[in-house]
């Protein structure tokens, strides 16, 4: 069982992902091994107010819902404690990222799971300090 924390990028693709819409599949594959119990999901707490904030932005008629669904999973949630957050700084200033970005690689560092993201620019950035794979990366199920 893999344990691994994919990012807003990845979760947004779950609610929000469409047929024309890049890795779509790949996204999808995520949540269905997870939700099959081959591989096991965890989040920093903050991925609520990330994914909520899009959701908000871009959809608002469907937030509530669409953000009710996904916290319907129950995913596991770490709270970024004084080392996580400062290994969340230290990778937000090497990489020049946003904090929540690092923060869900900092979560993925600390507790020894794989960071999956769709976020190019960002994967590209930190990619040197492991425990990383670009969404593309993933096994996609056969047509």
């Amino acid at each position: 069982m893999a344990l691994i924390v994919p990012d807003a990028s990845v979760i947004l693709k779950w609610v929000l992902g469409g047929d024309d819409e890049p890795d779509q599949r790949a996204a999808e594959h995520i949540r269905a091994r997870w939700l099959s119990e081959i591989d096991q999901i965890i989040l920093p707490t903050l991925w609520r107010y990330e994914v909520a904030n899009v959701l908000g932005a871009n959809t608002p008629k469907h937030a509530a819902s669409l953000m009710s669904l996904l916290l319907d999973y129950e995913f596991e949630e770490a709270d970024i404690g004084p080392e996580t957050c400062r290994l969340a700084l230290d990778m937000m200033a090497s990489a020049k990222a946003s904090f929540y970005d690092a923060a869900y690689h900092a979560v993925a560092i600390a507790s020894g799971a794989v960071f999956i993201t769709a976020d190019a620019q960002y994967f590209k950035k930190a990619s040197a300090r492991g425990h990383i794979k670009l969404l593309t990366s993933e096994v996609q199920p056969a047509s």
